[in-house]
């Protein structure tokens, strides 16, 4: 794939990444209005490392999609998905207003199952193209 058309391509890869993360924001939002933290971005955040972790498993069993798809895929959409930025923004909000409970319990749950989700993902994929 020519460069041009691939950065065009990791664009709009991002860009729906990007719309998924605000569209799953907005409905938290909708449905859960006085969470203490941010409950459509932990949803993007653990879903993302899902879907990063089954990508990475497929990848390390077949690497003949890698170039562009995997890249595509992978620092793309869930690149744009997924935000370390807003859950630091989020955690020294909730610190900075004085909840600072909320904020420790929001970086470990990010954390915590996010890499669990990666994990998951990654043993899945394990089974799956064995």
């Amino acid at each position: 794939m020519k460069t041009i058309l691939f950065l065009f391509w990791l664009g709009v890869a991002g860009a729906a990444g990007t719309l998924a993360r605000y569209g799953l924001f907005r409905l938290a939002r909708k449905f859960y209005p006085a969470a203490a933290y941010d409950l459509g971005i932990f949803t993007a955040n653990v879903a993302g490392s899902f879907l990063a972790g089954v990508l990475c498993g497929a990848l390390l069993r077949d690497s003949s999609w890698r170039e562009p798809y995997g890249v595509l895929l992978l620092f793309g959409f869930c690149g744009a998905f997924t935000t370390f930025s807003t859950v630091m923004v989020e955690c020294s909000r909730l610190t900075l207003n004085g909840n600072i409970t909320a904020a420790l319990i929001n970086l470990t749950m990010h954390n915590f199952c996010g890499l669990a989700a990666a994990m998951l993902g990654l043993h899945l994929m394990r089974i799956v193209m064995r």
